[in-house]
């Protein structure tokens, strides 16, 4: 277990993954992951340009030796302009071959306006 972490954290030692190409201007979202012993840490964050609501959906995806599992969380936030505001946390337990998937989205009147995702292994 702790050669998984110290693996994790040569590669995420804290993760602060932003894709550039997915935000529409004047939204960004970014996903952190937190290596702790058996367990990651999964930090969601937008930010926006102008105050508004937004809805967004956390979704986390394991699959390994013991099978698979999925968490989510959603929900309806306001945001302030030029302001950060931290989304959503999880917590998933991790072991030895796992893989996952962490995708955010983030949606503005239904509309698609900001997103991240994070695999490991990476594809």
């Amino acid at each position: 277990m702790k050669r998984i972490v110290a693996m994790l954290l040569l590669v995420y030692p804290v993760v602060y993954s932003f894709n550039p190409t997915a935000y529409s201007g004047q939204y960004k979202a970014w996903i952190s992951i937190r290596p702790d012993n058996s367990t990651i840490g999964i930090d969601a964050f937008c930010q926006s340009t102008e105050d508004g609501y937004v809805r967004y959906r956390l979704e986390a995806r394991k699959a390994g030796r013991a099978g698979e599992a999925k968490t989510s969380q959603s929900g309806l936030v306001y945001l302030r302009s030029k302001g950060e505001i931290q989304l959503s946390r999880l917590t998933m337990g991790i072991s030895a071959m796992d893989r996952y998937e962490i995708r955010l989205e983030v949606y503005k009147e239904g509309k698609l306006v900001a997103e991240d995702s994070i695999s490991y292994p990476n594809p």
